[in-house]
């Protein structure tokens, strides 16, 4: 989900003698992270300036929306912040709030849920983005937001590393274009039918 970086340089790859062209590197980097390409001393690096890395607090209340309240906190400068798409985000035992009402669709870069806690995930909107959805920690996930019209619509896989996963009317993306599942903890169905990509794990 990108929650793990830090600003600074990542050596990338090392090379002999001298690099030629005006264009030799095109650096893609996923939506809410910043950075450059150098090259030098036979070295090319990536520098990551800029990371917006959020963790879910739930300070005022439960809504989860796009740039209004202020129920998020900034993992690079410390500082309270508001929600915009293409940010990585994450949700651990911290918050003051463990219902999450999704108030409008969303597209983070990725979505990072570890915690001992139960976090309910609701509302009739959905989870989009280019990232993936990863729960870890011995926690219970209901993810239970969405509707059958509005489908979760996240493009990385779904990796339930620990902890249980509970399913709602939203669902886990399938079909063409969408991820696989990983299951190396627990995956309820809660009695509904679900149809999902490749499947793979010990869970």
């Amino acid at each position: 989900t990108g929650t793990d970086l830090e600003t600074g340089t990542i050596p990338l790859i090392e090379y002999d003698g001298s690099l030629g062209g005006s264009a030799l590197f095109v650096l893609d980097l996923p939506p809410g992270i910043k950075g450059t390409v150098s090259t030098d001393s036979g070295l090319v690096r990536i520098n990551l300036t800029g990371l917006n890395q959020i963790r879910w607090t739930g300070v005022l209340d439960q809504d989860w929306d796009i740039n209004n309240k202020v129920n998020w906190s900034n993992l690079v400068t410390a500082t309270s912040t508001v929600y915009e798409d293409g940010a990585s985000i994450g949700f651990d035992d911290h918050a003051a709030n463990f219902l999450v009402n999704l108030t409008t669709n969303v597209a983070p870069n990725g979505v990072l849920v570890d915690s001992t806690q139960t976090y309910y995930f609701g509302g009739a909107n959905a989870i989009g983005g280019p990232g993936k959805l990863v729960k870890k920690g011995s926690g219970v996930l209901w993810l239970t937001n969405g509707v059958s019209a509005n489908k979760n619509t996240y493009a990385g896989d779904t990796e339930i590393l620990a902890g249980t996963l509970v399913l709602g009317a939203g669902g886990i993306p399938n079909g063409a274009g969408k991820g696989n599942v990983i299951l190396d903890g627990m995956l309820d169905l809660y009695g509904s039918g679900e149809t999902i990509n490749g499947l793979s794990g010990t869970g």
